[in-house]
């Protein structure tokens, strides 16, 4: 910072490569996980103009006073919505996709883009218990299920028609929905405690966790690489 007769510089050593740390500032996917007025703050938009005058624009928000959250049973909610009793909701497959195609909703945002396009939307649970005194069974169970899905995201029809009379929608339906996912990723060991670490970060921040949570030590607590 500089004025006519004084010039102000401030400096800070980040324990972090410098593209991290470069990109902390620059990149607008990385500052609105990070910067937010308040520890339960969420910021929805932000934008790095970085040519010479250009400018950076931040907007944040409070989920616990800004919104109002209500809650409905799964296939009332597009429902709610035409009646207007709620703005925007928010749907796992395969009612959300069915409620967006069926009625032309308009996607706010999903877990197939943006920054959790790289981030596993699902997570094994396995007691304990079997892990430390059956952990061939805990290894056979995840890789069965890893099998599943890599036959699911090659068979789609096939996956579709099992599925329908569960789903309680037409196959068709259903079979272009699993087309539209994305298969493949795995991430285990380190990188799964990376990503629980970052889900639990977000949960502290609508106050489901508590604040004093530490969300390295928790992801450490509750996954294990059964595979390895």
């Amino acid at each position: 910072m500089t004025t006519d007769d004084k010039t102000l510089r401030i400096e800070r050593t980040f324990q972090a490569p410098a593209e991290r740390v470069f990109d902390a500032w620059t990149s607008e996917e990385v500052i609105r996980r990070w910067w937010q007025a308040e520890h339960d703050w969420e910021t929805t938009e932000a934008e790095v103009d970085l040519r010479v005058g250009g400018a950076v624009r931040v907007v944040m928000r409070d989920p616990n006073k800004d919104v109002e959250w209500k809650v409905f049973p799964g296939d009332v909610l597009p429902v709610a919505l035409k009646k207007g009793e709620v703005q925007a909701f928010c749907q796992g497959d395969p009612l959300g996709w069915i409620a967006r195609e069926r009625d032309g909703l308009f996607e706010v945002a999903n877990n197939l883009a943006g920054e959790y396009a790289h981030r596993t939307c699902c997570v094994l649970g396995i007691r304990g218990s079997l892990i430390r005194q059956e952990k061939p069974v805990a290894t056979a169970l995840v890789q069965a299920l890893l099998e599943a899905q890599e036959w699911v995201a090659t068979s789609p029809d096939g996956a579709a028609a099992i599925f329908a009379p569960y789903a309680k929608a037409p196959a068709d339906k259903l079979a272009a929905m699993l087309r539209s996912h994305t298969h493949g990723h795995n991430p285990v060991a380190v990188d799964l405690r990376e990503q629980i670490a970052l889900y639990a970060e977000e949960l502290k921040r609508i106050a489901v966790f508590k604040q004093s949570t530490d969300v390295q030590k928790y992801a450490a607590r509750v996954t294990a690489d059964v595979l390895a």
